[in-house]
């Protein structure tokens, strides 16, 4: 098995003699570049060798290539594949691949059409959680100073698990961490010292009785939470046969 730096060695001899055309040279360059973000502890030739593929690649670029791969590295410098949101990145992709020269039809279609369908699915999802979020009543005059970033953490979500079969997941993720943006919002912008103390309480005793000592917003706050993961655990609890409610819960409490 060959290390990342025997390949990054292999390519340095193998450069210094080729006589690639220009466009396959930058092809591998830039495969090459990607790979540099994959290396792993003790791969320190990878730091060097994205310095110099950067700048191999600069040079590339200022030459008479076409708008297809000037684009192509303008997108590798710009940002990683390997740290890119892959959903979105396949949006980019389709369309770079359309104004390809040797773009297959068909194959672009199946991509667009599975894009399409996926997106269709995401937006159910999402209408889905919306729905949640709006019962839960976290959105209510009471709790107007705590952020509203369901979406964001929708997408969040989808950067962590794109695939359709994941559907759980992405609206799993998307609850706990809307959640507790607004538990977040209570600690650091709203709740006074002595409410947070009794809330603090509530979740680490796991007590839903003493929900009777705090004040109206947190009720609803700390009702939405202890309902959402007791929901999500008898769920699992249904259909895997697996008690997840300790490791939810010491997950709640280890936020705070």
């Amino acid at each position: 098995m060959y290390s990342l730096g025997d390949l990054l060695q292999s390519f340095k001899s193998g450069y210094e003699s080729s006589e690639l055309a220009i466009k396959e040279d930058v092809k591998c360059i830039l495969g090459l570049y990607e790979a540099c973000f994959l290396a792993v502890g003790g791969e320190n030739e990878a730091d060097e060798a994205i310095e110099n593929l950067t700048e191999r690649l600069l040079k590339f670029r200022e030459k008479q290539l076409s708008a297809s791969l000037c684009e192509q590295i303008d997108h590798a410098l710009e940002l990683p594949l390997h740290w890119r949101i892959p959903r979105l990145h396949t949006k980019w992709f389709i369309d770079a691949y359309e104004k390809q020269d040797n773009m297959n039809p068909k194959l672009l279609q199946f991509a667009k059409l599975d894009f399409n369908l996926l997106q269709s699915i995401y937006k159910k999802e999402l209408k889905e959680i919306s729905r949640w979020w709006k019962n839960l009543g976290l959105t209510s005059f009471e709790i107007s100073f705590a952020r509203d970033r369901l979406v964001e953490n929708y997408l969040w979500a989808i950067g962590c698990s794109y695939e359709p079969q994941f559907w759980r997941c992405r609206m799993n993720i998307t609850k706990f961490g809307t959640l507790l943006t607004t538990i977040d919002d209570v600690y650091d912008v709203y709740g006074s010292l002595d409410e947070l103390q009794l809330f603090t309480t509530a979740i680490i005793e796991w007590n839903i009785n003493a929900i009777h000592h705090l004040p109206n917003y947190m009720k609803i706050i700390l009702r939405a939470l202890f309902d959402t993961i007791n929901d999500v655990a008898n769920t699992v609890l249904t259909e895997k046969g697996l008690d997840i409610l300790p490791y939810l819960k010491r997950g709640s409490m280890s936020l705070l």
